[in-house]
């Protein structure tokens, strides 16, 4: 039932953004509606049954620091349930947060637009699987969003903090600082991910280029996978050994079934920005600096962490390990849309947006 309310909202957002209809009033009432069925009737499944069980006996080292404080201090006050609500609102909050400081950044400052924004990303991957599945590190991935977003602005200091903040959240954020400083040197050598312009309202064709130099990255971790086999015993002895076994003991999806659909997303808009023609609303003439910065950075990223995601097949061992990196490519793909949206952008996010409607991984969490 839930999946199909899941299918249902992405049809019918696609078909009104087809057919560039305005999403107000009574559609944005009905789409709102059918969201908050989606995220607050579900029932609990994975692991929020585990994280409910865990709030009666967390301690300082059973989580990464900020988490298990943050459910020892709840727990005092509210139910084991009330307390994981507690924290699945402030995912809410945190994205909420962000849609609007996007929005506005864009130059759409209406309730109607941030709203609409906002449903698009609940509906994304990167926000259900984590609202409903890994909070530590949906809390990771928004506090790395906003970090980028002021790393934009060049507030170094609150950027640096809030990705502190998000790796005291989940330690696997570690590994992106590496992936966002190529990103970041990328986008200072002007290899961009989808250009842009400041001409009013004129057609373009978007441009896209690849640079080979991302696939560079691969060589740490082919040295790891195939010269040291020490890794995986170091691995084994780590908090997140248990990634391991993961797949075979829960039986989640396989790595690849997840891949093959983070690609047909990510060529697909590669491809719709490539051949078809995108056209800029006149009325977003004044195009700041910092949106088409943060539009370029955010696709940087996506092809990066695609890449390394895409390593970790090589081994089913790794697969759930790679899936975590993967996680992360959900988190930004799904502001890197709204940006391009609010860019003027139509076809490229849309096909990211579409495709995930048939994101397998998304519905074994609604169906539980």
């Amino acid at each position: 039932m839930f999946a199909a309310i899941y299918v249902l909202l992405h049809l019918i957002i696609t078909t009104y953004m087809l057919m560039k209809k305005k999403m107000d009033g009574f559609i944005l009432f009905l789409l709102s509606a059918l969201t908050f069925i989606l995220l607050f009737l579900k029932p609990d499944t994975f692991d929020i049954l585990n994280y409910t069980d865990a709030v009666g006996y967390v301690s300082y080292f059973t989580f990464e620091p900020l988490f298990s404080i943050t459910l020892m201090v709840l727990r005092n006050f509210l139910s084991p349930r009330l307390t994981i609500w507690v924290v699945q609102f402030v995912i809410l909050i945190i994205s909420y947060l962000i849609v609007s400081i996007t929005t506005k950044s864009a130059g759409e400052n209406d309730i109607a637009s941030i709203v609409k924004y906002f449903i698009l990303v609940v509906l994304m991957p990167g926000f259900l699987l984590g609202f409903s599945n890994a909070l530590r590190q949906c809390l990771a991935g928004l506090l790395m969003i906003l970090s980028i977003q002021y790393l934009v602005r060049k507030k170094y200091s609150l950027s640096f903090l809030l990705f502190f903040l998000g790796i005291m959240f989940h330690f696997s954020l570690i590994f992106v600082v590496p992936l966002l400083f190529l990103a970041v040197i990328l986008n200072k050598c002007q290899v961009r991910g989808i250009p842009y312009t400041r001409v009013n309202g004129i057609t373009i064709r978007a441009r896209f280029s690849i640079p080979f130099t991302f696939f560079l990255i691969s060589i740490p971790y082919m040295l790891i996978f195939l010269i040291f086999p020490s890794t995986t015993s170091i691995f084994l002895s780590t908090d997140y050994g248990f990634y391991f076994n993961a797949l075979f003991i829960e039986g989640r999806q396989p790595l690849y079934l997840k891949i093959i659909f983070v690609i047909t997303s990510y060529v697909g808009s590669l491809v719709f920005a490539k051949f078809r023609f995108e056209r800029f609303n006149v009325s977003k003439i004044d195009i700041h600096h910092e949106n088409q910065e943060f539009l370029v950075l955010t696709n940087n990223l996506r092809l990066i962490l695609l890449t390394v995601s895409v390593l970790f097949i090589t081994d089913p061992l790794w697969w759930e390990a790679g899936s975590r990196v993967l996680y992360y490519y959900y988190v930004v793909e799904m502001f890197w849309m709204v940006k391009a949206f609010q860019m003027g952008y139509l076809y490229s996010p849309l096909w990211a947006f579409f495709v995930n409607t048939f994101a397998m991984n998304v519905w074994n969490i609604l169906n539980g």
